[in-house]
């Protein structure tokens, strides 16, 4: 008989990008059978890149273990936007644009999507490294 529990349900994806260049991560999200979740029963997403995986967590402007973050102001250097969409609420995007991804020098980073449900309960999807390759044109 097995004694373990294993509570974490997320998946590992690791994510290359370009310096420079727009974030664009798209995700359609689907049960375990197949099945279209509707993420309109989730009150919040968040995506959060950071130095390592043991930096500090706290969110400050003057945090530099952090390199993006849906928690960031709008009109900050980090920030990295989230929406919903799709014909049955199941596409979830995250986007960071050309100038806040400029602002990432290359190298190697991790980072993890989570979500929170109506009743408030927080479960991490996806995590990974968060790889960004130099660009020319920077």
């Amino acid at each position: 008989m097995s004694s373990k529990l294993n509570l974490d349900v997320s998946k590992r994806v690791d994510i290359t990008c370009r310096r420079g260049d727009t974030l664009k991560v798209t995700l359609q999200v689907k049960d375990a059978s197949g099945t279209a979740v509707n993420l309109s029963a989730y009150s919040d997403f968040k995506f959060e890149v950071r130095t390592t995986d043991t930096s500090d967590t706290a969110y400050a402007d003057g945090n530099s273990t952090i390199i993006l973050s849906t928690e960031d102001d709008a009109s900050g250097s980090k920030y990295v936007a989230n929406a919903v969409s799709g014909t049955d609420s199941n596409t979830l995007t995250f986007t960071a644009s050309a100038t806040n991804m400029k602002a990432v020098a290359s190298g190697m980073y991790v980072y993890d999507i989570e979500a929170t449900n109506a009743s408030s309960e927080v479960q991490t999807w996806l995590s990974g490294l968060f790889i960004v390759n130099e660009d020319v044109t920077v």
